[in-house]
């Protein structure tokens, strides 16, 4: 039993400086590219997305919502989430793993 709780202590050690250390193992997906059709709008490609239109000319550099057919946008769905969250998030997973590490 003893033994047990010292491993999975290890492990989530492990776990935790990998995380911390080693950014570069989480594979994270490319950026979806949306090509422009004709009658597109800046808010109806930000609304399919769910994303705001602020957001979708920041991250391509568009001075004004004028598009034009063929026209290739980067869309960034991803969010700013608190350090805290991410960490909270990263522990609920680590005390999975050592659940079943335990069990074996």
């Amino acid at each position: 039993m003893f033994n047990g709780k010292i491993s999975c202590m290890i492990l989530t050690l492990v776990f935790m400086v990998s995380f911390i250390f080693l950014p570069g193992l989480k594979a994270e997906a490319a950026d979806p590219v949306h090509t422009v059709s004709s009658g597109e709008t800046v808010e109806s490609i930000a609304k399919t997305y769910d994303i705001s239109a602020e957001q979708l000319m920041k991250t391509n550099g568009l001075p004004d919502d004028k598009l034009f057919a063929g026209q290739k946008l980067t869309i960034i769905q991803t969010a700013y989430t608190p350090s805290i969250y991410q960490w909270s998030e990263r522990g609920k997973k680590n005390c999975e793993i050592c659940e079943i590490f335990h069990r074996v």
